[in-house]
């Protein structure tokens, strides 16, 4: 097999947002939206210490909205990581941002989908940094920093300012 393999990860309903599947190349994977039906076992090739960030993110999965508490621990079992001093990988940050994109899609109220989305483009920030990442993924990461970054302050600014029920999309409005 060449250097980029295929990766599905499974239950990726929260994890990558509800578009068109589009692959997310990493140097050494593609990541694809993957069947919601399939079952909750990851097929992707993370690193070992993301296992219980993956049964957080699985245990996440019921219910149509994210409240603040499981969100809270999965912020908190992401920041332990951290303070153990994990060596993440392109993959699994990438991996990381998809599920904080995903939560953010998901979440209870805008103030939580900003929260979600600003760690998702601090993910992306943090696979910049990684010495060995390749040229298309650094620019992929750019990009999806960029907006989500973007997606962040607007949920914020909906936050701030909610419209109105009765009130047209915004994009009905321009």
């Amino acid at each position: 097999m060449s250097s980029w393999q295929r990766y599905r990860i499974a239950n990726t309903g929260h994890l990558i947002p509800a578009k068109p599947a589009r692959p997310i190349r990493t140097d050494t994977s593609t990541i694809t939206a993957a069947d919601p039906a399939e079952p909750t076992q990851p097929s992707v090739m993370l690193s070992d210490f993301l296992a219980p960030l993956h049964q957080l993110a699985a245990a996440m999965e019921s219910g149509a909205t994210l409240p603040r508490a499981p969100l809270h621990d999965f912020a908190a079992a992401v920041e332990n990581l951290g303070d153990q001093k994990a060596k993440f990988t392109v993959a699994d940050l990438f991996w990381l941002a998809n599920s904080w994109e995903g939560f953010g899609n998901r979440a209870q109220t805008p103030a939580l989908a900003s929260r979600c989305y600003r760690q998702s483009a601090a993910a992306y920030a943090f696979a910049m940094t990684i010495d060995s990442i390749a040229l298309p993924d650094r620019n992929l990461a750019e990009r999806r920093h960029q907006e989500l970054s973007a997606k962040s302050i607007a949920a914020l600014q909906l936050a701030a300012h909610p419209r109105p029920a009765d009130s047209p999309p915004v994009s009905q409005t321009h």
